[in-house]
């Protein structure tokens, strides 16, 4: 490397930047650490702001709704972005369920590299065969079963005819008032 700068040349221009005079250095602004009123001496003293907790927590002996740095207060906007991490039986982070909040909680979710692999016990020529006409009709006949099932219970939940009778007939009862104090009509 010094071969090469001994082999240049010397700088036959020198470039100076105009320089801005330097400004004055402004004041120092120091933030003024706020502290509440001593124990004794809150009687007009409400706390409405963080800074008039003083870094700490309420005021008991104060009767105002307080919200020391801003917790609970009602109109704060909620946006609870924590998640609870569960662990898998390998002791790793079940990723699936971290995925499987708020919007995709009624999805299913492959986060492992093992839901991509096919499993090769599926993999049989015997699985992978066309089912033959005896098993698809017994398929079709329990399916149409299941779906009737499901009609008729809907038909009848439907259907005020259908209202389980109850033990007893109705009771009649006949009234008749009774005098029980004095008379005072005349």
């Amino acid at each position: 490397m010094a071969s090469l700068l001994a082999a240049l040349p010397a700088p036959s221009k020198h470039h100076v930047l105009p320089t801005a005079p330097a400004a004055p250095p402004a004041p120092a602004q120091t933030m003024q650490a706020f502290e509440p009123p001593p124990y004794l001496k809150r009687r007009n003293f409400v706390p409405r702001r963080p800074e008039d907790f003083g870094g700490g927590g309420a005021f008991p002996e104060i009767a105002v709704a307080q919200y020391p740095l801003d917790m609970g207060r009602p109109d704060a906007p909620r946006s609870n972005q924590t998640l609870a991490v569960s662990m898998n039986a390998e002791g790793h982070v079940a990723f699936d369920s971290l995925l499987a909040q708020g919007s995709n909680k009624n999805k299913i979710i492959h986060a492992d590299h093992k839901a991509l692999v096919p499993k090769l016990d599926r993999m049989t020529k015997e699985a992978l065969a066309k089912p033959d006409d005896e098993e698809v009709k017994k398929t079709i006949a329990e399916t149409q079963a299941a779906l009737e099932r499901v009609v008729q219970n809907k038909l009848s939940a439907a259907n005020p005819a259908t209202l389980p009778s109850q033990p007893g007939g109705p009771q009649y009862i006949k009234y008749t008032p009774t005098q029980q104090g004095p008379a005072t009509c005349q």
